[in-house]
């Protein structure tokens, strides 16, 4: 608009200004009304729902406060702050950010970019990239106004200007994105770049011939830019590999299914890259492989392989903790778990895995500790939950105290289920300790607890013991037969001890319940199907787990019913 304006003062033709400005108007109006029905019936018409809708969905979905932009530049700008020069190398910012929003980001999500490629590159490699990144849009702004100020021909310098506000739609981009990561923006960029500079030389050469000393002969250009290309042809191959071999493994994780053996998860990653996109070290994964499979020592081998190659992201801690309890090795085991848990206190799992470690090793004190730190960050029922079954199963805790925090639970979560269930529990221990006490006998009798169940069929599902495991989640959905999570934990567990058909008996418990929201039930029952050759009832449970935006259910899908 601002560019038919300026014609319009040079020209001083009204009738030339509106057909301009229409040549501009039509189209965008056109393109933004049909893209919007476009994306509305699609979104209507498809099995799931993506990241993004329409365009008005896209815009509204830009946030800047609290989990926005805002905190993400804010800890660019400290990191920059404190590295100046050096940055953190390129591609590194998703290790990089892991210290800096651990206080503000949950569990395992890491802000893998900084959501402004200036700020990013000034991280990755110094205050000289983002200035050199930042000057290579001033230099195309420069060849624009010299080729707008020159005597070339009118229609030059159109070109000229038009690849500039195109130029420009990406600067806006590279403030609020990353189009640095993406490849089809990159080939925009370069290719409009590129017109620019040709104007620019094309300019200048009816002046001097000192623009076309630039121009390096095709013959020469071409075999040097093949050559340099073949290692990033190498380079970009393996990573797509390696992302592949995520879309299958990461699931298998996720569920802790582990249906993977290790050799199969070693053959599927390439040797580069040793990261996953969310930063996660392969090493580590491939080192929780050995876990499962009771190969401690080369475990332990891999996991430390993947502190040195990210270590802030805590997960090799987080499986070396794991590792040292089924070695019978407490202190260790509780060590590692909590330097998992501090280091990034808003991770749930974390959280559980150094409450259940602290609560074995009776240390009442760690576990109150370790409450008070994540509720600081994360004050949800989950917490309490955890905390209440922590206690509990600690053998020195002061037992009447608990029944006052689960008071405390209950007043802040009055409508929670699992608490109110919980402090019920308590009090009725508390009840039959007491009644033993007063008859003077030193045993107490009667069926134990809820929480300390769950507290003890949590640590055997951990441990890999799924026949133990199984027989206390029996118990527990015994007592809560409504409470669609521990029917689900049953059927996991003998799905994990390849019971299939046991497995699909307790997850046809939870679907009749229809109290699951989450897809998770439909994923493993799909998964048994499949296993027992009953493609067409796996694939339409799988389909079904998708409408629930159960994401692991995409890999499968693309995997088994494509």
């Amino acid at each position: 608009l601002l560019f038919c304006v300026l014609q319009y003062k040079r020209e001083k033709r009204i009738d030339t200004l509106f057909i301009n400005i229409g040549f501009f108007a039509i189209p965008l109006f056109a393109a933004l009304l049909t893209s919007q029905v476009v994306l509305t019936t699609a979104k209507s018409k498809q099995d799931s729902i993506g990241t993004y809708g329409t365009v008005t969905e896209r815009l509204g979905s830009i946030s800047y406060a609290g989990d926005g932009r805002w905190p993400i530049w804010v800890n660019s700008i400290d990191y920059i702050k404190a590295n100046p020069f050096k940055g953190c190398g390129y591609g590194n910012w998703k290790i990089a950010s892991i210290p800096y929003s651990k206080t503000w980001v949950n569990d395992f999500t890491v802000p893998i970019h900084s959501h402004n490629d200036f700020l990013e590159l000034s991280a990755e490699i110094g205050i000289q990239g983002g200035i050199a990144y930042l000057a290579l849009f001033v230099c195309l702004l420069l060849y624009t106004s010299k080729v707008w100020f020159s005597n070339c021909e009118p229609e030059n310098k159109l070109v000229a200007a038009f690849s500039l506000m195109a130029i420009g739609g990406y600067f806006v981009d590279a403030c609020l994105n990353f189009p640095l990561e993406r490849p089809i923006m990159q080939i925009f960029f370069a290719l409009f770049a590129a017109i620019v500079t040709n104007a620019f030389i094309g300019a200048g050469a009816g002046k001097s011939n000192k623009f076309r000393s630039l121009i390096i002969p095709p013959k020469i250009y071409l075999p040097v830019v093949g050559c340099l290309l073949i290692p990033t042809v190498y380079f970009t191959f393996s990573g797509y590999r390696s992302m592949v071999a995520q879309m299958i493994i990461l699931p298998d994780l996720k569920s802790q299914t582990h249906t993977l053996s290790f050799r199969e998860v070693n053959d599927l990653f390439p040797t580069f890259p040793n990261l996953t996109t969310k930063g996660q070290p392969i090493d580590a994964i491939k080192g929780s492989y050995y876990y499962y499979e009771k190969k401690y020592d080369s475990a332990f081998i891999l996991l430390d392989k993947g502190i040195t190659a990210n270590p802030y992201s805590m997960y090799p801690e987080f499986m070396k903790a794991n590792v040292f309890f089924d070695l019978n090795k407490p202190d260790s085991a509780c060590y590692y778990a909590g330097k998992a848990f501090y280091a990034r206190p808003r991770t749930k799992a974390y959280y559980q895995n150094y409450l259940n470690f602290c609560s074995s090793h009776n240390d009442s004190s760690a576990i109150r500790k370790a409450f008070e730190e994540f509720t600081r960050h994360r004050n949800e029922p989950d917490a309490w939950h955890l905390y209440l079954a922590a206690l509990f199963s600690s053998k020195n805790a002061d037992k009447p105290s608990i029944l006052s925090i689960a008071d405390s639970a209950v007043k802040l979560f009055p409508h929670d289920t699992v608490l109110l269930q919980n402090r019920a529990e308590i009090q009725r221990s508390l009840q039959q300790f007491n009644t033993v006490n007063n008859a003077n006998n030193p045993v107490i009798t009667g069926t134990a607890s809820t929480a300390e169940l769950l507290s003890s069929a949590i640590t055997a599902f951990n441990k890999g013991e799924y026949n133990s495991a199984a027989i206390l989640f029996t118990e527990l959905s015994r007592k809560s037969p409504s409470e669609y999570i521990l029917l689900e934990n049953t059927g996991i567990c003998y799905f994990n001890l390849k019971n299939y058909p046991e497995a699909i008996t307790w997850f046809d418990k939870v679907l009749r319940l229809g109290k699951a929201s989450d897809g998770k039930t439909e994923f493993f029952k799909a998964k048994c199907m499949l296993i027992l050759g009953k493609k067409e009832e796996g694939c339409r449970l799988l389909q079904l787990a998708r409408l629930k935006q159960y994401t692991e259910s995409e890999a499968f899908i693309l995997q088994y019913c494509k």
